[in-house]
């Protein structure tokens, strides 16, 4: 009777822990799989037109800034500059871009709402000095609560002052 009743829980527990397996893999993979997310988890592109030509990116520059102000990594591919940042916490995130043909560097400034989501954006800024503006459009992703994707588009026209800061979220 008593090895019966040891086989019986057994079983039970057996059950169970399949169960909660096939609930948190199945069911629920996205929530877990996103809360330990090892890559940067706010990644992107930017490209940047000065009355209608594609400008170039001041690299030495960028990298010196980000040496010392931000933990992620900076390239340039084809005159499109690729943005990557660990971004593991909750809170705000800035980061700078020189391009050569601006006077001062534009910064770009994001904030992450939850420590686990995971953010892309590609942002397309376009400077025309004759009017003393710059258009920038900005198209990103986030994760919500359940691991979805949801994506977000914007676009703003900006006179060019001092200080070039590109906000998105």
């Amino acid at each position: 009777m008593k090895k019966r009743l040891v086989i019986i829980l057994a079983v039970i527990v057996v059950l169970i822990t399949a169960v909660v397996v096939y609930l948190g893999f199945c069911v629920g993979y996205k929530t877990i799989y996103y809360r330990m997310y090892r890559a940067d988890r706010i990644t992107g592109e930017i490209t940047v037109n000065i009355d209608g030509q594609s400008a170039q990116f001041d690299e030495a520059r960028t990298k010196e800034c980000w040496n010392w102000n931000c933990e992620g990594d900076f390239s340039i591919t084809d005159r499109t500059a690729k943005v990557s940042l660990k971004a593991g916490d909750y809170g705000p995130y800035d980061f700078f871009v020189y391009v050569v043909g601006l006077d001062q560097p534009l910064q770009f400034s994001t904030y992450q709402y939850n420590w686990w989501n995971v953010k892309t954006f590609r942002i397309d800024v376009v400077v025309d000095n004759a009017e003393n503006t710059m258009y920038v459009r900005c198209f990103t992703t986030n994760i919500d609560e359940e691991g979805n994707i949801y994506e977000k588009e914007g676009a703003s026209e900006l006179e060019l002052t001092d200080e070039l800061t590109i906000g998105f979220n």
